[in-house]
């Protein structure tokens, strides 16, 4: 009986549901944990190729780390130079990219440079990928706010 009334409504969105006070900010830490591993396996990724790195991740530039060719590396007459975004996961799981993000890899194509650093909680492996907007990202879209007519309240009185 229950089935033939739930075969009748449609599906027009769904929710996540996220833990609440202190949960939430073990989740936080656990997180912020994860990014921290994959941020310094970035860092230690770049120097052991010789680079030097500046931080940029409190910045919002939509990448963490800005590496560049030690001077005394330099053999094709110019400085390499990687905008390198990192993310972190505590195994092996989705990555997306925010809109800030997203449009700095599309605008520096080849000097973009995402680092995945799969594994943090274990043992920690990075892959990276140069120029990741060339790929083909599913858009995801969060509701920000919800609008009504006059008309329609209006009507509901």
């Amino acid at each position: 009986m229950y089935e033939k009334r739930l075969k009748a409504y449609k599906a027009v969105g769904y929710t996540v549901t996220r833990p609440s006070g202190e949960q939430e900010a073990q989740a936080d830490l656990r997180f912020a944990a994860i990014e921290r591993v994959a941020v310094h396996a970035a860092i230690a990724f770049e120097e052991a190729r010789g680079c030097k790195i500046e931080s940029v991740e409190s910045d919002t530039r939509g990448f963490d780390l800005i590496s560049r060719q030690a001077v005394s590396d330099i053999s094709r007459g110019s400085i390499e130079t990687r905008f390198i975004e990192v993310k972190g996961r505590a195994a092996v799981g989705e990555i997306a990219l925010a809109a800030n993000e997203y449009k700095p890899a599309q605008r520096l194509a080849e000097d973009y440079w995402l680092y995945v650093v799969f594994n943090c909680a274990s043992h920690p492996q990075i892959t990276t990928i140069q120029n990741p907007a060339r790929f083909d990202w599913e858009p995801l879209s969060k509701i920000d706010c919800y609008r009504i007519k006059a008309e329609a309240i209006l009507k509901r009185n």
